[in-house]
């Protein structure tokens, strides 16, 4: 079956789900799209922006589309999940954290059960994306929205998912740093274009460059430079670990809910 053959429904239209359909069409993908009638003025929106087909509910989703795509709250996915009949070959992506394979899987027989974790910038076709387990049909769709890390052990996959909420600490992260710079004078439009073309700027380069992350910033921030002033009194107040304390937290979160 090829792309252009391929039919996914989207059960969940929330903000997550919106910014799938969004990019999949803006990054004009060759599958069809059918949307459940959940979250109607996100739907009546996106149908309006484009050709979408929604269906009157969730099981008309699924009864007529290939795969499917359980955009709904990890609390909300085994009732969802439990009030429709899945077709043998159909693939069930769940965007939902905390939810474990196994129990996926339980709720979706006889379908393919595949967790997943993209992010919010899947409207502009970049979201990293992490898989488990490595699927065709979903790493497929995903590689249409970003980079996908496809994983065939549940608990490393658990553990990258935490990078989506990193993903959102790096607004708050700007937004502190752009405010600053307000603070001091500078004009909210500079401070917040400088902020966010300085971190594209270190994404792209250590992207680009393939070296040790930690390895460039002791190459730049040597001793006694004004950037060393600065990390030194990150490392000395204990910020760079806060954000290790903080996936640490994150994670455990996600493996209480799971068991």
């Amino acid at each position: 079956m090829t792309g252009a053959d391929t039919s996914w429904g989207i059960i969940g239209i929330g903000q997550l789900g919106a910014s799938l359909v969004e990019g999949l069409y803006q990054s004009e993908t060759p599958f069809s799209i059918c949307l459940s009638p959940r979250g109607e003025s996100q739907v009546r929106t996106l149908a309006a922006r484009f050709p979408i087909v929604v269906a009157t509910d969730n099981q008309s989703v699924v009864d007529s589309v290939d795969h499917v795509i359980l955009a709904v709250r990890p609390d909300q996915v085994a009732d969802v999940a439990n009030a429709l009949k899945f077709r043998s070959g159909q693939v069930i992506v769940s965007v939902a954290a905390g939810v474990k394979h196994t129990s996926l899987q339980t709720v979706v027989e006889p379908a393919i059960a595949v967790r997943a974790m993209p992010v919010l910038s899947a409207a502009i076709a970049d979201s990293p994306t992490t898989v488990y387990p490595a699927n065709a049909a979903a790493v497929g769709l995903f590689e249409h929205l970003g980079p996908v890390h496809a994983f065939d052990d549940e608990d490393a996959f658990s553990a990258a998912v935490v990078a989506a909420t990193y993903y959102v600490w790096v607004y708050a992260l700007m937004d502190t740093c752009a405010g600053w710079l307000e603070n001091n004078g500078v004009a909210t439009e500079t401070s917040r274009s400088l902020i966010a073309q300085m971190t594209r700027a270190a994404c792209n380069q250590s992207l680009d460059s393939g070296f040790d992350m930690g390895a460039m910033a002791e190459a730049i921030a040597r001793p006694g430079t004004f950037t060393g002033i600065g990390l030194d009194l990150l490392r000395e107040r204990g910020a760079l670990q806060a954000w290790s304390d903080a996936c640490q937290g994150v994670l455990g979160a996600c493996r209480k809910r799971e068991r």
